[in-house]
């Protein structure tokens, strides 16, 4: 194992470093299973049991959440597991806890532990999923959306160097189709990182970006495309300001943008989540999608 990928297998050593929110085979094998990161400083059993509690009840019928624990443990609580902040990457490499003096930079500067975090993400996905997609909030929303972009940027050098490959074997005389039955566009293709087919992105932004992932979300020419996304954010957010989240949006080519009333919370009200089910059933058999609706 490399050592971020021992550091990863050492972090999911305890079945109580995450939260499962299982149902019966028989409603689960027909339902979304969706990833939950949650946010700065929070853990997966608060953002659970508080933070998603409403959403996940009103959406039971096309998802089942899984909320995971962030790996950086920032404050511990042995006495009351709720109270333990956990993050997914550190701004400064002295202090976890010590974020506010970093959040409102237009700089680039070094997101501590997320290459880390990386691994252990790929390593909970391989043993506990699949997974049809990733929702994360605020900090677990910027980290599944630089996760997802490393891998489809790897995946594009792959292709590349295979494409390569094929040219340079096939006779020059060959005729090569370009058709879209033998050369499906990217947004056609199943090529998301573990089988994730889609995100969820509430209250993220896009600056700070990450110094040592320079090519994240660079410039224009650097946009996120292949994969579909629902940006949700507040127009109340006095922590991130609705300008920010517009900004990753943006950079997403098959985004869809929802600004709620509210400030920097996952929002949960039977309206808000009419907008989520309606993302989600794009990814659901036909058959399911037309006989579901959510939760009051």
């Amino acid at each position: 194992l490399t050592s971020a990928a021992a550091r990863a297998a050492s972090r999911l050593g305890a079945l109580d470093s995450f939260v499962l929110c299982r149902a019966p085979a028989s409603m689960a094998e027909r339902r979304l299973r969706i990833l939950a990161l949650h946010g700065g400083y929070q853990n997966g059993k608060v953002f659970d049991a508080m933070r998603t509690k409403d959403l996940q009840r009103r959406l039971r019928s096309v998802a089942e959440f899984v909320c995971l624990d962030g790996p950086i443990l920032a404050t511990a609580s042995p006495k009351d597991p709720l109270a333990e902040r956990r993050s997914w990457f550190n701004w400064d490499a002295e202090d976890p806890c010590r974020f506010e003096d970093y959040i409102y930079r237009s700089e680039p500067f070094t997101w501590h532990g997320l290459e880390d975090t990386f691994a252990y993400l790929d390593k909970f996905i391989e043993e506990h999923g699949p997974f049809d997609g990733i929702l994360g909030f605020s900090q677990g929303a910027e980290c599944a959306s630089v996760y997802l972009d490393q891998y489809l940027r790897q995946e594009e050098r792959h292709e590349a160097a295979s494409s390569a490959r094929e040219s340079s074997a096939a006779p020059s005389c060959e005729p090569r189709s370009t058709s879209s039955e033998t050369s499906p566009s990217r947004a056609q293709r199943p090529r998301f990182r573990h089988g994730i087919r889609f995100l969820i992105l509430v209250g993220a932004f896009l600056h700070p970006r990450p110094a040592n992932f320079p090519k994240y979300c660079a410039d224009a020419a650097a946009r996120i495309s292949g994969i579909p996304s629902l940006h949700v954010f507040g127009e109340g957010d006095e922590y991130v300001n609705p300008s920010r989240s517009q900004e990753l949006a943006g950079m997403y080519e098959a985004a869809q943008v929802y600004c709620h009333s509210k400030g920097h919370i996952v929002p949960q009200s039977g309206e808000d989540c009419k907008v989520y089910k309606a993302f989600l059933e794009r990814f659901l058999p036909r058959a399911h999608a037309q006989a579901t609706g959510p939760k009051r």
